[in-house]
């Protein structure tokens, strides 16, 4: 699931919790829905090619999807992707993910990786 409307992002932005890491900066809110979504953004200043930032976002889509479950309450997130995502190789980023939604509590500390 994906969090689709700019309200929702918004909230994100202005009430939300910010979590910095080398390579994203993550956005969370509570959320009233079942599953916790997703919104990603990755710019083209960041990168001018779209397959290059398509393949950014699908691949912070698979970190999600592999640990959505696992989440301790649902919550809508907004992951903004920074310029040394370039890069970064996916191992690296995924467990850099994993272990800040670890280090602010969403995800248990026994949570696969």
């Amino acid at each position: 699931r994906r969090v689709l409307f700019r309200s929702d992002i918004a909230q994100c932005q202005s009430r939300g919790t910010k979590i910095h890491c080398r390579h994203f900066l993550i956005l969370f809110v509570p959320s009233e829905a079942t599953t916790s979504r997703l919104a990603i953004a990755v710019t083209t200043k960041l990168e001018k090619r779209a397959s290059t930032r398509n393949l950014i976002k699908r691949r912070v889509r698979e970190v999600f999807r592999s640990v959505r479950a696992q989440f301790v309450k649902p919550f809508d997130m907004v992951v903004i992707a920074r310029r040394e995502i370039q890069s970064c190789e996916f191992a690296d980023f995924k467990r850099e993910l994993i272990g800040a939604w670890r280090a602010q509590g969403l995800l248990p500390k026994g949570a696969a990786s």
